[in-house]
């Protein structure tokens, strides 16, 4: 689990095995910087939660790449937040709460 708040927020977890769980929280206020999070899970039931917020519209970039079976993501993101989902595996389930300016891309393999 990462929580981050303040400028310049990058959290990058990875994962390897069965029933892994990651969360990420970032809370940021900085025009000129940006927030990362990256979510990188191989193996079985893996579930990954990010949760980002900007204030004064600054950029954001979030990545959550799954293989295995069972996998579960959420993702929340503010405007203009890049998003990219990379799914792999039986019974693949993705929520995505979007809001205007948002490149979202999205990737699903059963």
């Amino acid at each position: 689990m990462a929580a981050q708040l303040g400028n310049r927020n990058e959290a990058y977890i990875a994962q390897d095995g069965d029933n892994n769980t990651a969360v990420v929280g970032q809370v940021g206020w900085n025009l000129n910087s940006e927030s990362v999070a990256v979510i990188i899970q191989e193996g079985d039931d893996n579930e990954a939660y990010i949760g980002q917020k900007r204030y004064r519209s600054a950029s954001s970039s979030v990545s959550v790449n799954q293989i295995g079976n069972g996998n579960i993501a959420a993702v929340v993101a503010g405007s203009g937040a890049d998003l990219g989902i990379s799914q792999v595996g039986d019974g693949s389930e993705l929520i995505i709460n979007a809001s205007s300016s948002m490149g979202i891309y999205v990737n699903q393999t059963n």
